[in-house]
């Protein structure tokens, strides 16, 4: 009898060690509360996790094999082409989009989708992958907040206005009663009044600004279009 015997001591362990790797990167996935996909360089999805059927109502083998615009509302696709064509020529790590999707009853949704591309040994792209969460509640909220910011802005400002337009009078007749007024303590409690109208409308035009405040995006601006530096000699150095 004839035998040949080989140590495969390290193949074993290599193996077990990628089931380990497997079996952990599934039990990630799969309790992940988000979508986790995988897709080729057309569109086509090679990967879905399970999670989509509590999200969009479909089965991961629905899905598999079919292109992402099969998940994109009409309206949302061209759009959805265009970021996906962006993404393939522009080499970034992480590309973050939100594309108006449809849910398999029909109900519209919005999709925030975070991806990454795939490339080969080479450096060829080879596909994308990513997650994928429904944001839907969180849009309806913001869009109720915006709507109810514009409505309070609107009743702010038309307030705002007919109550400078009632101090205007207001100042108006106090001078005209000071100026026909010969009592010297009456002439002093007139005074008095105005002062105090006249804080009052500053009051109220402070909350012209004060409305705008966290009304707009937070922006990057130049110091020096803000506050120009002083002029001086070349030789000294400023500091702020």
């Amino acid at each position: 009898m004839f035998s040949i015997v080989r140590d495969i001591t390290g193949q074993v362990a290599m193996e077990q060690a990628l089931r380990t790797s497997e079996e952990r990167f599934r039990a990630l996935v799969e309790t992940s509360p988000d979508m986790v996909w995988e897709i080729d360089p057309e569109g086509k999805f090679r990967y879905i996790s399970p999670q989509i059927e509590k999200i969009m109502g479909y089965l991961p083998e629905e899905v598999v094999g079919r292109t992402t615009l099969n998940l994109v509302a009409e309206q949302g696709k061209a759009y959805a082409i265009r970021e996906l064509q962006k993404h393939a020529v522009s080499g970034q790590m992480n590309s973050l989009i939100e594309v108006p999707a449809r849910h398999r009853d029909g109900h519209d949704m919005v999709i925030e989708i975070r991806s990454s591309r795939v490339t080969d040994r080479d450096g060829i792209l080879t596909g994308f992958r990513g997650v994928a969460r429904d944001i839907t509640d969180q849009r309806k909220a913001e869009d109720a907040l915006e709507r109810a910011n514009r409505q309070l802005t609107l009743l702010g400002s038309s307030t705002r206005h007919d109550a400078l337009n009632k101090i205007t009078g207001i100042l108006g007749y106090l001078r005209i009663v000071s100026m026909k007024c010969t009592d010297p303590e009456a002439k002093d409690f007139l005074v008095k009044t105005e002062a105090s109208v006249v804080s009052l409308r500053s009051l109220v035009e402070f909350t012209r600004i004060y409305q705008d405040l966290g009304s707009q995006e937070p922006l990057w601006k130049d110091l020096d279009a803000v506050m120009p530096r002083p002029a001086g000699p070349k030789d000294h150095c400023v500091f702020f």
